[in-house]
């Protein structure tokens, strides 16, 4: 069920921030808008399980290259599922972000920036400033116990990467490795590795967060 814009703009506000800059502003209200989106999506929502909640009705009143995008990425359209439409409007979608953008007074707009990651601009009607939210695959519910078992797992192909120089290269057998624990590769997976469950929906968060 989607919470009210005050409740959303409390969670935003309230997420504290570590390691981040506290004599820059504008670097502790990034920080705090990611995690404060992350709290929205995964406790405000009530997102149990592995998979994201995504409504259907919702996605349908979207205008066409919104819904198209929201029914590809899935963050997305768990994220529009959860907004408080009733009270901000369904955001404009743009696919290119032109500078007369920054000549409205109410902005409410989603855009994306590439890699599966959107940035949803949102005014707040109570200051000039308005929030700047990152929604990314790496929102899959039930993620940071999934990745503190595939990080463990991954040790077991620790000899691979110490003889792999390149960068692009060490990315591959990473993602590689990531598919042998995930049970998604069709050569198998070394006996030694134990496999780790996860949904599509976190392995493309996993993904994601390994490049």
């Amino acid at each position: 069920m989607p919470f009210g814009l005050d409740k959303f703009k409390i969670i935003v506000q309230m997420n504290k921030s570590q390691g981040v800059d506290t004599a820059d502003p504008e670097a502790v209200a990034s920080a705090n808008a990611a995690e404060g989106i992350l709290s929205y999506l995964q406790n405000v929502s009530g997102i149990k399980g592995d998979k994201y909640v995504i409504d259907d009705e919702i996605i349908s009143r979207l205008p066409d290259e919104f819904r198209e995008q929201s029914t590809r990425h899935r963050h997305l359209g768990a994220y529009v599922s959860a907004l408080p439409l009733d009270e901000i409007g369904i955001p404009e979608y743009k696919s290119f972000i032109s500078r007369a953008v920054d000549t409205q007074d109410k902005r409410n707009l989603v855009y994306p920036v590439g890699g599966g990651v959107f940035i949803h601009v949102i005014y707040d009607p109570e200051d000039t400033r308005d929030y700047y939210l990152a929604v990314e695959p790496s929102l899959a519910p039930g993620m940071e116990d999934l990745t503190s078992q595939v990080d463990s797992q991954l040790m077991e192909y620790i000899d691979e990467l110490r003889v792999t120089e390149d960068e692009d290269a060490r990315l591959e057998v990473i993602l590689g490795a990531v598919d042998q624990i995930c049970e998604r590769s069709k050569n198998g997976r070394k006996k030694s590795v134990k496999t780790v469950k996860a949904s599509d929906d976190q392995f493309e968060g996993l993904k994601y967060m390994m490049k």
